[in-house]
């Protein structure tokens, strides 16, 4: 709430602005992200026999962000703002008689600093690229745990243990300490710019965020945990200018 509270602050700052200042435009964006991964296996202990493992497979989740963008000439500009961003993977974690299949869902506030270059008046088409920043929220992982008992070794006819383990649990794990609070990295992006109506023009774009700095979780022993992983995500998003 407090972030929504203060993009709207920063909309009627730039809108007055912008009154006298017609360089200053200021812009809406939402729409889905594709989180594609580092690698799509990772191994905690290599060479061990039945090792932690994790497997990553793409998902799905959604942004939206507020941008401010000052025009240097009619053909550059340079924009930044705030870009909330929900990345999502699929893991499949496995350790010796144990598997836990579900989702790593990581909430991230971007800042962008890019450079907007037009290709041509005339053409609406539109190059950005540059470094962002990112902040790291929350993080979860969310699924189910599989327990094959029959693979267990244990003493005793019948250990009590064993006997009250259930073979398939839920589990839900705020992750979000064992993993760096900041990261950073560099952005490319395709806009294509139109009109609405007279008075309000809209953007269609795709964004490429490479990560950089490899964000390795703290425990690397856990099996809750996916240790080595980069923001690599693919953003659809539709803009509006205010």
């Amino acid at each position: 709430m407090k972030l929504i509270v203060t993009i709207i602050g920063l909309f009627a700052f730039t809108n007055l602005f912008s009154q006298d200042f017609k360089r200053i435009e200021s812009q809406f964006d939402f729409g889905p992200t594709m989180t594609i991964p580092y690698k799509k296996t990772v191994e905690t202990w290599p060479g061990v026999i039945d090792g932690p493992q994790t497997a990553y497979s793409t998902n799905f989740g959604y942004f939206f962000e507020y941008i401010i963008c000052y025009n240097i000439s009619n053909r550059i500009a340079f924009y930044s703002g705030l870009n909330y961003n929900l990345n999502q993977y699929k893991i499949d974690e496995k350790f010796v008689f144990m598997e836990r299949k579900g989702n790593l869902t990581s909430s991230n506030l971007y800042i962008p600093a890019f450079i907007r270059y037009r290709l041509s008046e005339n053409i609406p088409f539109l190059l950005s690229a540059g470094p962002y920043f990112n902040l790291l929220i929350h993080t979860r992982e969310k699924g189910t745990l599989f327990v094959d008992t029959a693979e267990i070794v244990y003493i005793g006819e019948h250990d009590p243990l064993i006997e009250l383990m259930n073979p398939i649990q839920k589990y839900d794990d705020n992750t979000t300490k064992e993993y760096p609070s900041f990261d950073y990295g560099l952005s490319a992006q395709v806009d294509y710019e139109f009109m609405l109506n007279k008075k309000i023009d809209a953007i269609i774009y795709s964004r490429f965020n490479y990560g950089i700095k490899r964000k390795t979780g703290s425990n690397l022993v856990s099996i809750s945990t996916s240790n080595y992983w980069r923001n690599y995500t693919l953003m659809i998003g539709f803009g509006i200018k205010l």
